[in-house]
């Protein structure tokens, strides 16, 4: 709780970016992100918009500092913010398609028990490995190659759990579980994906100004 407090208590750039949010998301995001509570702010629901917008509202400070990115990134949800800050996406179009995300995976969330784990010290044939061992006990699958030495799991809450108790065996430096809310960049995100391709369709998306670098591939465009 708190996030982004500080700049929106000095900065009406960002008080003014938080009551665009709020017509947008028909909540109050700002109270939730400062005051929580923490159960609420974990939901996926919730925690896409006030990630989003507290991304772009430290983008806004940047440029107010009139700093010039060479290119953007973000990881998962962090691409909606890379893009406006590449002047691809305006901030009320990507957070309504946020919003229409989040509710979406929410949704599938509360379909299934799912969860994540990071681990860190394995190579990706060992995961792999676990995968398969752990798939006794359900659905599991690598989630994020986020480097060389750290991959994320993902899948139902009883095969992550094992799969971070098989890591932990084989000697990972780090094996812990995610305090998220599903099993997020799985196939029980299947029904959210489908679903919202629908609205990534209709998405006004401009060039960039810089060049925007994509998850999937490593590529730049």
């Amino acid at each position: 709780m708190g996030m982004a407090k500080d700049v929106y208590d000095s900065h009406p750039d960002v008080r003014e970016l938080y009551s665009t949010a709020e017509k947008i998301l028909g909540v109050d995001l700002a109270k939730i992100c400062f005051e929580g509570p923490p159960e609420l702010l974990v939901q996926t629901q919730y925690t896409q918009p006030a990630i989003f917008t507290h991304s772009v509202a430290l983008w806004t400070l940047l440029k107010d500092q009139k700093l010039e990115p060479a290119f953007t990134a973000g990881h998962s949800l962090g691409e909606y913010s890379a893009l406006v800050a590449a002047g691809a996406l305006s901030f009320e179009d990507g957070l309504e398609a946020v919003k229409v995300r989040s509710l979406l995976m929410q949704e599938a969330c509360e379909k299934s028990d799912g969860t994540m784990a990071a681990i860190i010290g394995l190579k990706e044939k060992d995961i792999l490995s676990i995968c398969r061992e752990a798939a006794n006990y359900g659905m599991i699958q690598p989630a994020n190659f986020n480097s060389q030495d750290q991959i994320a799991l993902t899948g139902e809450r009883r095969a992550v759990e094992k799969g971070v108790d098989l890591a932990k065996e084989r000697g990972a430096k780090r094996a812990i579980l995610l305090e998220v809310a599903g099993a997020f960049h799985s196939e029980l995100m299947r029904p959210a994906q489908e679903k919202f391709k629908q609205v990534i369709d209709k998405l006004e998306v401009k060039k960039p100004v810089v060049p925007v670098v994509a998850n999937v591939n490593g590529a730049s465009g």
